[in-house]
Parts: structure tokens; sequence; C-alpha cells
């Protein structure tokens, strides 16, 4: 049996110099996801983002750089910057649980608003040529969150979802309801496994 190997991003340790050296010494895995873009409210890269997406200092099978926003005109300026340096797909982080990016409504803390996800996605699609990608939990308050959200999502031209089996507001306190992937079909699939010790 073969599978695919996607390596998810951690901010301020997976950069390019992680991914190289994991490349090099490791191996084994098909994709890398990019540690998330986020804009801060002005239309402008940082240089340690530009850095970490140059094709030049990447050595790695596939690279996917992925962007943090809970606005329209922000992705499709991430999405015109990485189109320009040659990639063709932008995921969208969606499963970030932490309080300091959830407050701000980005990340799981914008899963709730599926009138502003339909707004944006259905601008990029109108915008933009690049394939979009989503990274999200199965909620915010709870796991049952994730059935609201999925009529929209299917609704637009997404390539997959990449889904943490958890809730924010439960985050690395309970197990899961793993059920849910049963309703998430018309869209392929990607399962983030949840890390556990073995005591738990």
């Amino acid at each position: 049996m073969s599978c695919t190997i996607l390596s998810s991003p951690l901010q301020g340790f997976t950069d390019y110099r992680f991914r190289n050296a994991h490349e090099k010494w490791m191996g084994g895995v098909d994709t890398y996801y990019a540690p998330y873009i986020r804009l801060q409210g002005h239309l402008d890269i940082k240089k340690s983002y530009m850095r970490d997406l140059l094709p030049v200092n990447n050595s790695v099978r596939q690279l996917i750089p992925q962007v943090m926003t809970n606005s329209a005109e922000e992705f499709l300026f991430v999405a015109a910057f990485v189109q320009g340096l040659g990639y063709q797909e932008l995921n969208w982080n969606l499963g970030c649980p932490y309080p300091m990016v959830t407050r701000r409504g980005l990340g799981s803390g914008l899963l709730k608003h599926t009138g502003k996800i339909d707004d944006l996605l259905r601008r990029v699609s109108d915008e933009s040529e690049i394939t979009v990608s989503l990274k999200l939990r199965l909620g915010y308050d709870d796991s049952h969150e994730i059935l609201n959200l999925l009529p929209v999502l299917e609704k637009h031209k997404i390539k997959n979802l990449i889904i943490h089996p958890d809730w924010e507001s439960n985050f690395i306190k309970e197990k899961s309801i793993w059920i849910h992937f049963n309703n998430v079909l018309k869209i392929p699939v990607i399962l983030s496994p949840i890390m556990a010790t073995s005591t738990q």
C-alpha cells in the first residue's frame, strides 16, 4: 500500500532551513507546507516570508505556501505574490487555535463565520487562478460547526481539506468525535492525526 506523506508547518520552526535539512537527512516527505503568511493589515510581504518561499532557498520536492487572513484583499495579494514565485496552490489556515489568533477572527476563530468564508472564496475564485486548499478543525465552540460550513465549502472549487479532528474550545483536552468525517466526502479530505502519550 502506498501513501503520501505531508509535513504540516509549525510557526517559527519549520522554515526553509528546517525543511531542507529534513529533506537531506531524513527524506520521505512528499509535500511540505510552509508556515503561514500574515499581513497584519498591510498589503506588504515581510522579508522573512520572502526568504522562506524563494524557490532558490528550497530544495524540497513540493512546497505549498499558507496564508492566515479573514480578508479577500489580503488573500488575493498573497496569492499574486506566491504565483509570482511559481507556486500554483495556496493553503488557507482556518485551523490555528491560539487565542491571540482566534480573538482577531483568524484561524479557527473564523470557522463560525460561514458567510465571510463564502464571500472570500467567491472573490478568490472570480479574481484569481490560484488553487485553494484549506486547513481547519471540526469547529470553534463544538465539533458540529464543520457541518454548517461544509455546504458552503462544497459550492467552491477546493483542492482538499486538511482537518485536525478537534475543536478550538476543546484544544488538547479531549478526544474528538470522528464520526463527522462521514459527512466530509465531496471534497478530498486529509486527516491530521492527534498526537498523544501512551497514558491518554
